[in-house]
This record gives C-alpha cells, structure tokens and sequence, in this order.
C-alpha cells in the first residue's frame, strides 16, 4: 500500500475505508496531489464535510475544489499553465457560465465570458467568438494567466477610453485627405483645361 493510500484509509477514512474505495481515490480524485500536499488537503476536505453526506463524495468534491484553489494560486503568479490547450481545459472544467477575463487580445475593450457549452462569449455581442479569435484569445491570455477570473472594470474602461479617441483622430484625418485629393483633382482639371485651350488657339492660327 502507497503513502497516499494509506493516508486515505488512516487519515481521511479513519481506518474505515475498503480496499476499493482507497484505489478509486488513489488513482482517481487524489491522483494529481502530491504526497506532501495531502496534510494540506485533508484540512480542507474536512471543513466540507458538513456540505457533503456522503464520504466518497466528499473526498471527490474536496479534491477538485481543493485543484481549482491551487490552480488560481498559481494564475496570480502568472505561471500556472504553458500551453493552450491544457490553459483551455482547465477552463472547460472550472469557468463554465462564469466570466474568463476582461481587456484581454483580441477583446480589449470587452470581457469574455464561457457558456455552459464550452464556447468563449463576447460579453458584448453576446455570441460565440470565431476559432480565429479564440486562438488569438487563448495566446494572450496564455501571457496573462493573472487576469483569469478577474473583473477589471478599470482597465476596460481605460481601453474603451482610448479607442474612442483613435477613432475620433481618425476621423479627423478623413478631411484632410479629402482636401488633397480635391485640390490634386482641382490641379488636374485645370491643366486639361489650359491644353485644351492651347489646341483651341492653334486650330484658330491656321
């Protein structure tokens, strides 16, 4: 028998768990908490015990709540995952119908949310983002594992606040270019104009 699965049996069951019931959990729920990491756990299995009747249960919910906990630790240091796809299914089990992250690329001005489906939500358009998008997404949070979770009105708002004024500038240039274009034309024409006078002139001389 494993330190950990005694640990289940002795600790966790007090002795009264079966053969099977140590296995399951051994190689199931508790299988990606480390040996020193069990005394941890058990302080928090056992402050659920009174939200959960059953013991299997418990033990099963504790060890995803007590993952989830460590998990975010680690995202506020910004170094709990390095590829997409273990980023997305941590997100796939954990943030269904719950906000993902806000001011993030390619959403900077908006905050992105998960549907009980899996699908990454603008919480603007109210639709599910393309795969093009979602990648884009994906990578910048990637960089940005901190921002998982958080609401950061302060920032949006600050995105939001700049983007209008590009676009305000943009719109400023419109008329510029306008008026060179206008003015080129303008010259154009009246070049036509002086050679077509000139051939007038010189059809009359004959």
């Amino acid at each position: 028998m494993s330190y950990k699965e005694k640990f289940i049996n002795e600790i966790l069951f007090q002795g009264r768990a079966t053969p099977m019931q140590v296995k399951f959990l051994a190689e199931g729920a508790l299988k990606n908490i480390a040996d020193k990491d069990l005394g941890e756990f058990a302080n928090f299995a056992f402050s659920l015990k009174t939200r959960y009747d059953n013991a299997i249960q418990t033990i099963i919910n504790a060890a995803n709540e007590y993952q989830r906990e460590t998990t975010m630790r680690l995202l506020k240091r910004g170094c709990a995952f390095s590829d997409i796809a273990t980023l997305k299914s941590f997100l796939e089990q954990y943030f269904k119908r719950k906000l993902i992250a806000c001011g993030v690329y390619p959403f900077t001005c908006t905050s992105i949310s998960m549907n009980e489906y899996g699908e990454f939500i603008s919480d603007t358009t109210k639709k599910a983002i393309s795969a093009a998008d979602e990648v884009a997404f994906l990578t910048a949070l990637l960089k940005e594992q901190y921002a998982i979770g958080e609401y950061r009105g302060e920032l949006l708002a600050q995105n939001i606040e700049i983007a209008q004024r590009n676009k305000a500038e943009q719109f400023k240039e419109v008329p510029k270019i306008e008026n060179k274009k206008t003015a080129s034309e303008s010259e154009a024409a009246a070049k036509v104009i002086s050679w077509l006078s000139e051939k007038i002139k010189a059809r009359s001389a004959c």
